[in-house]
Protein backbone atom coordinates (compact mmCIF):
# COMPACT_ATOMS: atom_id res chain seq x y z
CA UNK A 1 0.00 0.00 0.00
CA UNK A 2 1.33 3.32 -0.98
CA UNK A 3 1.76 6.41 1.17
CA UNK A 4 -1.18 8.49 -0.29
CA UNK A 5 -3.19 5.14 -0.21
CA UNK A 6 -2.69 4.86 3.53
CA UNK A 7 -3.13 8.31 4.43
CA UNK A 8 -6.40 7.93 2.51
CA UNK A 9 -7.70 4.88 4.64
CA UNK A 10 -6.58 6.87 7.98
CA UNK A 11 -8.52 9.82 7.10
CA UNK A 12 -11.65 7.60 5.76
CA UNK A 13 -13.84 8.54 8.48
CA UNK A 14 -13.36 12.79 8.38
CA UNK A 15 -13.25 12.68 4.72
CA UNK A 16 -16.57 10.66 4.73
CA UNK A 17 -18.14 12.61 7.45
CA UNK A 18 -17.08 16.46 5.77
CA UNK A 19 -20.00 15.24 2.78
CA UNK A 20 -22.30 15.91 6.02
CA UNK A 21 -20.99 18.89 7.72
CA UNK A 22 -24.17 21.69 8.15
CA UNK A 23 -22.22 24.35 6.06
CA UNK A 24 -21.77 21.77 2.75
CA UNK A 25 -25.30 20.44 3.25
CA UNK A 26 -26.86 24.02 3.39
CA UNK A 27 -24.70 24.87 0.69
CA UNK A 28 -25.98 22.09 -1.74
CA UNK A 29 -29.81 22.53 -0.65
CA UNK A 30 -29.25 26.38 -0.99
CA UNK A 31 -30.13 27.08 2.44
CA UNK A 32 -26.80 28.78 3.96
CA UNK A 33 -27.39 31.83 4.88
CA UNK A 34 -25.79 34.60 2.72
CA UNK A 35 -23.88 35.83 5.41
CA UNK A 36 -22.27 32.57 6.28
CA UNK A 37 -21.01 32.01 2.69
CA UNK A 38 -20.14 35.60 2.68
CA UNK A 39 -17.69 34.86 5.39
CA UNK A 40 -16.50 31.63 3.85
CA UNK A 41 -15.10 33.16 0.80
CA UNK A 42 -13.69 36.14 2.80
CA UNK A 43 -11.63 33.21 5.04
CA UNK A 44 -10.94 32.01 1.67
CA UNK A 45 -9.38 34.20 0.04
CA UNK A 46 -7.39 34.99 3.54
CA UNK A 47 -6.04 30.63 3.01
CA UNK A 48 -5.61 30.98 -1.05
CA UNK A 49 -3.21 34.34 -0.45
CA UNK A 50 -1.09 33.02 2.62
CA UNK A 51 -0.88 29.51 1.11
CA UNK A 52 0.39 30.99 -2.25
CA UNK A 53 3.00 33.08 0.53
CA UNK A 54 3.99 29.73 1.96
CA UNK A 55 4.74 28.72 -2.20
CA UNK A 56 6.75 31.84 -2.24
CA UNK A 57 8.60 31.53 1.08
CA UNK A 58 9.30 27.76 0.77
CA UNK A 59 10.32 28.48 -3.35
CA UNK A 60 13.09 30.46 -1.71
CA UNK A 61 14.94 27.71 0.81
CA UNK A 62 15.16 25.10 -2.47
CA UNK A 63 18.20 24.37 -4.63
CA UNK A 64 16.88 22.62 -7.38
CA UNK A 65 15.53 24.80 -10.04
CA UNK A 66 12.53 22.11 -11.69
CA UNK A 67 11.57 22.35 -7.83
CA UNK A 68 11.79 25.83 -7.07
CA UNK A 69 9.91 26.98 -10.59
CA UNK A 70 7.25 24.47 -9.74
CA UNK A 71 6.63 26.16 -6.25
CA UNK A 72 6.42 29.53 -8.16
CA UNK A 73 4.15 28.46 -10.87
CA UNK A 74 1.64 26.79 -8.04
CA UNK A 75 1.86 30.22 -6.17
CA UNK A 76 1.20 32.36 -9.02
CA UNK A 77 -1.64 30.15 -10.10
CA UNK A 78 -3.29 30.22 -6.12
CA UNK A 79 -2.96 34.16 -6.68
CA UNK A 80 -4.31 34.19 -10.24
CA UNK A 81 -6.54 31.80 -11.59
CA UNK A 82 -7.72 30.71 -8.21
CA UNK A 83 -8.43 34.05 -6.32
CA UNK A 84 -10.06 35.01 -10.10
CA UNK A 85 -12.71 32.86 -9.64
CA UNK A 86 -14.01 34.55 -6.88
CA UNK A 87 -14.06 37.91 -8.31
CA UNK A 88 -17.31 37.08 -9.23
CA UNK A 89 -18.72 36.19 -6.53
CA UNK A 90 -16.95 39.12 -4.33
CA UNK A 91 -18.59 41.42 -7.42
CA UNK A 92 -21.97 40.13 -6.85
CA UNK A 93 -22.47 40.04 -2.91
CA UNK A 94 -20.31 43.44 -2.90
CA UNK A 95 -17.38 42.17 -0.68
CA UNK A 96 -14.95 44.83 -1.31
CA UNK A 97 -11.29 44.89 -0.28
CA UNK A 98 -11.08 46.75 2.46
CA UNK A 99 -13.84 43.85 3.98
CA UNK A 100 -11.33 41.33 3.06
CA UNK A 101 -8.24 43.31 4.78
CA UNK A 102 -9.94 43.48 7.78
CA UNK A 103 -11.97 40.27 8.11
CA UNK A 104 -10.84 38.59 10.90
CA UNK A 105 -8.72 35.22 10.31
CA UNK A 106 -9.04 32.99 13.02
CA UNK A 107 -5.07 33.68 14.42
Amino acid sequence: MTLTDNMRTAADELFTASFNHPFITELTTGNLPMDRFRFYLKQDAYYLKEFSRLHHLLALQLAEPADVKFLEAEANGLNNSEQDVRKEFFQQLQITADELTNTPNGS
